[in-house]
């Protein structure tokens, strides 16, 4: 009897070429992942090789990876001779390269900077930017002091963070002080986190003081910020007062969670009593008082709820307006005064709106207190609205 031979799938197929020839192996015309996992495991680099030329953009990345990691002359040579595709620099095989560490495999990568056919700069300075090959910084630095680009500038000083070259930082510190652009100017602000100095906390306390870009001042805050000094204090505290740009004095907020110091709590009292028409700034303001562990935050949790209630509360439900939900920080905070502080707020609701009137009285009757709930327009004086929204941690639910 004849038997036929048995049928082997695609697979199979091919890895018993690949186990039959080795590095002789014929590339299959369409390659894909598994392709070029048995040829890495048979050195069948030229399987892997032909795999950069797919037109799937994974397979290709794929294929560069694995070929990074080969220490074979050829490999880096397959690897040097597909960074370009079609005329441009292959973003699939650059990918590929993050996270290598040999010059001579990112040195192909990195010698696209100095080619005329350069696109798309600011993308190939951040894939760089994630290898680790020792060329990379001074190919990047090169670049960054050529280049009339703002936006390849940026990139450049971002993926020269942590450098420890002084060329390099006096470059950045330089950038952060006078370069036109304010995306640069943050990118190096941001680059420089980390590094000390006299000149470097110079720039960025000058940059925090005078830059006219929100952007990079709030960069340089976050340095400011992180470098002990008596002064720290008042100059956050400026930032939380004085700057017209909410994130920054988002940012400001944050440096003060926790705080306990006298000079921090008088600046959070300013920073309660004046007007925030930004409602995340309201709401962090109320994280940052219930954060504290002092008796003093307690008291202005308690003392805002009115003040707040009659600046903010405006024509809507409380609950539709960002960082207004006064009570329930109060509550989450100091829950065993919650009804004094409600019964405070509410002897003053005749400076309130309707929907103020409303949220105060439900919270002095959820307390055990006893207060009316006017009817407001979008309520129709129905409590539903404060059942839905939830209440504190502590005694009060609207449940």
């Amino acid at each position: 009897m004849i038997r036929k031979p048995l049928a082997l799938s695609p697979t199979w197929a091919v890895a018993g070429l690949v186990l039959g020839l080795g590095a002789c192996t014929i590339a299959p015309s369409k390659v894909e992942k598994y392709h070029i996992d048995q040829g890495i495991a048979t050195g069948a680099y030229n399987v892997v090789c032909k795999g950069l030329e797919m037109e799937d953009a994974e397979v290709r990345e794929y294929a560069a990876s694995q070929l990074a990691t080969v220490l074979k002359p050829a490999a880096t040579e397959c690897l040097c001779a597909h960074v370009w595709r079609n005329g441009v620099w292959d973003e699939a095989v650059a990918q590929g390269l993050v996270g290598a560490t040999r010059d001579e495999v990112v040195g192909c990568l990195a010698a696209v900077l100095d080619d005329p056919r350069l696109d798309r700069p600011a993308e190939l300075l951040a894939i760089l930017a994630q290898t680790n090959a020792p060329l990379v910084p001074g190919k990047v630095f090169a670049f960054a002091q050529a280049t009339s680009d703002p936006k390849a500038r940026a990139a450049a000083a971002a993926a020269l963070a942590n450098t420890g070259d002084p060329a390099q930082v006096d470059w950045l510190v330089q950038a952060l002080g006078s370069d036109t652009a304010g995306e640069v100017r943050a990118a190096a602000s941001r680059a420089l986190r980390g590094q000390k100095g006299e000149a470097i906390q110079a720039a960025q306390r000058r940059a925090l003081a005078e830059d006219p870009d929100g952007a990079v001042r709030l960069e340089a805050l976050q340095y400011v910020g992180s470098i002990p000094a008596p002064d720290l204090t008042a100059v956050i505290c400026h930032s939380i007062l004085e700057d017209p740009v909410p994130e920054v004095r988002l940012a400001g907020l944050g440096l003060f969670r926790g705080a306990r110091s006298k000079p921090a709590l008088e600046c959070l009292h300013k920073r309660v009593f004046t007007e925030e028409p930004d409602g995340r700034v309201r709401e962090k303001i109320l994280e940052v008082l219930t954060s504290s562990p002092s008796d003093e935050a307690e008291d202005m949790l308690c003392d805002l709820v009115p003040w707040w209630l009659e600046h903010y509360a405006a024509d809507d439900i409380i609950y539709n307006i960002p960082g207004l939900k006064v009570m329930e920080a109060q509550n989450d905070r100091d829950w065993r005064r919650s009804l004094e502080c409600a019964q405070k707020a509410n002897a003053r609701r005749e400076r309130f709106d309707c929907y103020g009137k409303q949220y105060i009285a439900h919270w002095v009757n959820e307390l055990g207190g006893r207060a009316w709930p006017p009817p407001c327009p979008k309520t129709d004086g129905d409590k539903a609205v404060y059942r839905q929204a939830g209440g504190g941690s502590g005694v009060m639910s609207f449940e």
